[in-house]
């Protein structure tokens, strides 16, 4: 099935492929659902039996009006790769439903191969991967099909009738191959370009086109609002990888251990609203990363007073997808040393030891290195005052405290004992308290903790840590919310931890020293899990396998930066800096020169350029005098192929009889429209078509016979006698 049908099935195929593979890596479900049905109802109708299309006019009022609502986007937030996609999608899917002629397909699949780029551009996740696995080679036979195609429509629109094209096994298997040295040509110059292009040149310029996401991060907010009911998400998209090890490169991960990384701090909280955020301070002074604009390592010491003897977590972690703009570097403890080979700039909060990355965002591969038993401040302890929301959590907290011997006042337990007492009230929560992922939402008018405590007495991991903080502030001890991520998904094979959205998680810190903030969680471990619930059995290896496919993708192809390519190679990172610099002086050396440097710049590169021609025909004429006797029995150019040879031998000589043939009619069909006066002629002529058939479609090459027979064959159409003549096209053509 080598004619127009086979064409109109990939055809289909691409273009439905094109818009899944950019639903997917938009993670655009509706355009899934919706697109896909629409370009499938549009090519039945249009190129099934029933043959309903809509008016030209009709389509084209359509395309203008989505090229104006392209147009009013650009104007109001600019052009962005989601919406250039999304512009392609729509006039495919008015396209689908027009009359369409060769250049109608070849629109479409062009727009297809459009909307990968745009893909590509937009996400670099497995999945999406997946998919163009199979969106190039269907685009890549489409191409090559599409080729018979627009020959068959041509002849068609020529005045041949219906065509129906007879292919043999030989120029399939010939198509076939052709594909498939395309497909493993194409794979082995992107392998190359891959490996030895250097990465993030221009990445201040296209950094918003240039970084695909791979996953977004979601389920993490810097914002907790309790007075909202609802449900914790469930996702299981990884949005970060983690791995732990120390400083001589030992791993820390595995063993059951959990580790959690902090994101955001939130100290301010609004009872009337159920609202925690971030206490506000001075606007930290940024600091650039910025030392290998090109991808090498940049690092910069966020602490620097840390003893020598003290113990050293590194972090090595990839965020699958950052959003442009600023975003939270999730860190185990309050990070002391970061390494990285983006360009960013850092944003550090002092009082709650965060960082924040201004990039440009899509993924985003980082190295911290905290010490977690090292005070962030030295300074005065935070002031040890009660600070109650209501006067019934007061007494709850101090309640708790007494029944455990311990001083609910402040002023007259010693210091020391403020960690325990936090323990304490931690550990009466997860006790007495249950969890849930879905909450409805206070009463109007309630105090949402207070609510939570007293009359709902379960909710999910927000509500727990804000009563801890709640409980922990109303007997004086400093604590604060702190939300990001709980990894305790370890897999093995990676030696990695998967964290996935519905890993998001919130707990609390209280400050047990000056400077020093320990981790509690208050929300019942048992519980989380339950309701949480991981595969197990056969699902969960199922689940590591696809798990460490990911992480591989992510780390070995995604996450190949400059860093990982100069390795590699052996070579230096390139630069931004050096390639700028080095234009710098180029610019001066002509500013310096002027017009005489120019002149001889360009005297010098038409000299280099006349001599590079010169050698290579010198070694043509080289080459063609060796070949000089196979030269002269074939003439200079003919193909050395003598199929095709004597394929362009006829074609000349019926040109200068006055009968040319066009390159999409068939030789049969061309044939039997040739008028012979001399009947030795057109014999001669019936033998030639024949050998070439029975070479091209039956695989019967020649022999010398054959071919010494034809070239007689080819003298005698030359002489002979009277005018042939070319008559009209028969109604069918079947070759």
């Amino acid at each position: 099935m080598m004619g127009s049908r086979a064409f109109l099935i990939s055809a289909f195929i691409t273009i439905e492929l094109a818009i899944l593979a950019y639903a997917v890596a938009a993670g655009n479900v509706a355009m899934a659902l919706l697109a896909a049905p629409i370009v499938a109802l549009g090519w039945w109708l249009t190129e099934g039996p029933a043959k309903l299309r809509l008016p030209k006019v009709v389509t084209s009022l359509g395309v203008a009006g989505v090229v104006l609502w392209g147009i009013l986007r650009a104007l109001q937030g600019g052009v962005d790769v989601d919406g250039f996609c999304i512009f392609i999608v729509l006039v495919q899917l008015l396209k689908v439903f027009e009359p369409k002629k060769p250049r109608d397909h070849a629109q479409l699949l062009t727009l297809s191969a459009f909307l990968g780029v745009g893909a590509v551009l937009t996400s670099n996740m497995l999945g999406f991967a997946a998919l163009l696995l199979l969106l190039v080679p269907s685009l890549a036979i489409s191409a090559m099909l599409f080729q018979i195609h627009a020959v068959r429509e041509r002849a068609v629109e020529g005045g041949s009738g219906s065509v129906r094209l007879a292919i043999g096994r030989t120029p399939l298997a010939h198509l076939r191959g052709t594909v498939g040295a395309a497909l493993l040509l194409s794979f082995m110059i992107s392998v190359a370009l891959f490996v030895f292009m250097p990465r993030g040149l221009g990445t201040q310029v296209f950094g918003a086109w240039g970084n695909a996401l791979a996953g977004r991060v979601v389920g993490f907010s810097d914002r907790v609002e309790l007075g909202r009911g609802g449900s914790i998400s469930q996702s299981e998209a990884t949005v970060l990888d983690l791995r732990v090890r120390d400083t001589q490169g030992n791993s820390l991960s595995g063993g059951g251990r959990t580790w959690y990384l902090r994101g955001a701090v939130l100290s301010d909280y609004d009872p009337d609203r159920g609202t925690w955020t971030a206490a506000r301070e001075d606007q930290p002074r940024p600091v650039r990363l910025s030392f290998s604009l090109a991808g090498g390592l940049a690092g910069h010491a966020i602490r620097s007073s840390i003893p020598q003897d003290a113990t050293r977590i590194v972090q090595e972690i990839t965020l699958r997808g950052a959003p442009p703009g600023q975003t939270y570097l999730f860190a185990i403890y309050d990070p002391a040393f970061i390494e990285t080979a983006h360009v960013m700039t850092l944003f550090r909060s002092n009082a709650e030891g965060t960082l924040r990355a201004e990039t440009g965002g899509g993924q985003i591969s980082y190295t911290i290195t905290s010490v977690p038993d090292e005070p962030t401040r030295p300074r005065k302890p935070s002031p040890r005052e009660k600070q109650s929301l209501s006067p019934a959590i007061a007494s709850f907290a101090e309640d708790v405290l007494r029944d455990a011997d311990l001083e609910p006042d402040p002023a007259l337990r010693p210091l020391e004992d403020d960690l325990p007492a936090a323990r304490l009230l931690a550990a009466h929560l997860r006790r007495n308290l249950s969890y849930t992922l879905d909450l409805t939402a206070p009463p109007p008018g309630r105090e949402p903790i207070e609510w939570f405590l007293f009359e709902e007495r379960r909710g999910h991991c927000e509500y727990f840590a804000s009563a801890h903080v709640a409980l922990c502030r109303a007997v004086g001890i400093p604590s604060r919310v702190v939300t990001g991520f709980l990894a305790s998904e370890y897999s093995t094979s990676t030696d990695h931890y998967d964290v996935r959205e519905s890993d998001a998680h919130a707990w609390s810190e209280v400050e047990s020293s000056p400077g020093l903030w320990v981790t509690l969680d208050a929300t019942p471990e048992g519980t989380l899990r339950a309701a949480q619930p991981r595969p197990t059995g056969l699902l969960a290896r199922a689940r590591q396998l696809i798990a460490a496919i990911d992480y591989a993708w992510v780390r070995g192809v995604v996450g190949f930066d400059e860093h990982d390519r100069s390795q590699l190679l052996g070579t230096e990172p390139v630069r931004d800096a050096d390639i700028a610099a080095r234009l710098q002086g180029v610019a001066r050396r002509m500013q310096v020169g002027g017009t005489p440097l120019i002149l001889r710049a360009a005297l010098t590169g038409a000299l280099v350029g006349v001599a590079t021609i010169g050698v290579g025909l010198a070694l043509l004429a080289l080459w063609r005098i060796v070949r000089l006797p196979a030269i002269a029995r074939r003439g200079l150019f003919a193909p050395r192929d003598p199929v095709e040879r004597l394929a362009r031998d006829l074609a000349r000589v019926l040109s200068r009889r006055g009968v040319p043939r066009t390159p999409w009619e068939p030789l049969q069909h061309h044939a039997s429209r040739v008028s012979w006066p001399d009947a030795d002629a057109a014999r001669a002529h019936a033998r030639l078509v024949d050998l070439l058939y029975a070479a091209r479609f039956a695989g019967s090459p020649p022999g010398p016979a054959s071919l010494e027979e034809a070239r007689r064959d080819l003298a005698t159409l030359r002489s002979a006698a009277g005018q042939p003549t070319l008559g009209p096209d028969a109604p069918a053509l079947v070759a």
